[in-house]
């Protein structure tokens, strides 16, 4: 009888996907941390820095244990371990650099919006001003046609046809006038938003290098295993 290779394989690699599961759903663990923020956080456990993850088996007694995130102090207790499944919530302390970077960045962020708003409405006003324009030339022109028809006593025209015109122009004329103002003030306050934004100099946050490697290299293998490689971590 001859078997297909490709399937002795397929079935091979299912067995073993399904040994790893099994294995992984039956790992045992007592104490489960999780912390805020909860993106990347380090979990160190009397003295040695775990696996990334959140459940960890620990045996009773006396248990150290520290949690740490990048820009973000150290929190670091003490307590026993009896028995049973222990779960640890924390919120980590931002450090002062990170609270002040916050700050700063905030107000810049309320800065830029208020400049999109003050520069929005200039150009609004600016555009006003346009349409506004040939309203204003518009109405100099009806007011002119009055102001010459009374003059010159055509039946078409009267007094009550001229004062009417002669105030749409007056109107037409403040509201250009606003517009202009608006225009230059939005503009002008949306530029200091801009010069305030740049004058704020939030704290440069430089790589958070709390974890960093200490040494790494080759040595012997442990029960006379070759060769290996070691890389040591300070938390």
């Amino acid at each position: 009888m001859k078997y297909n290779p490709l399937l002795i394989t397929v079935i091979t690699t299912l067995l073993l996907l399904t040994g790893l599961q099994s294995n992984a759903q039956r790992k045992e663990w007592n104490i489960a941390v999780f912390a805020n923020p909860s993106d990347y956080y380090k979990v160190k456990i009397n003295g040695e820095l775990q696996p990334t993850g959140f459940a960890f088996e620990v045996e009773p007694g006396q248990i150290h244990l520290e949690l740490w995130a990048p820009h973000h102090e150290v929190f670091d207790t003490t307590f026993t371990y009896i028995s049973g499944k222990v779960t640890i919530y924390k919120n980590l302390k931002p450090t002062q650099e990170l609270q002040e970077y916050k700050i700063i960045t905030a107000e810049q962020n309320n800065l830029r919006r208020q400049t999109y708003l003050t520069l929005g409405l200039a150009g609004v006003s600016a555009v006003g001003a346009i349409v506004n324009y040939g309203r204003v030339g518009s109405n100099y022109h009806a007011f002119r046609r009055q102001e010459l028809g009374n003059r010159y006593d055509l039946a078409a025209y009267d007094r009550a046809a001229l004062e009417e015109a002669e105030s749409s122009l007056q109107r037409s004329r403040y509201l250009q006038y606003g517009l202009y103002a608006a225009a230059a003030g939005f503009t002008t306050w949306g530029i200091t938003k801009i010069l305030k934004i740049k004058k704020m100099n939030p704290p440069d946050l430089k790589e958070d290098k709390s974890f960093v490697v200490e040494d790494f290299g080759f040595g012997p293998g442990i029960h006379g295993g070759g060769v290996q490689g070691f890389l040591r971590i300070k938390f």
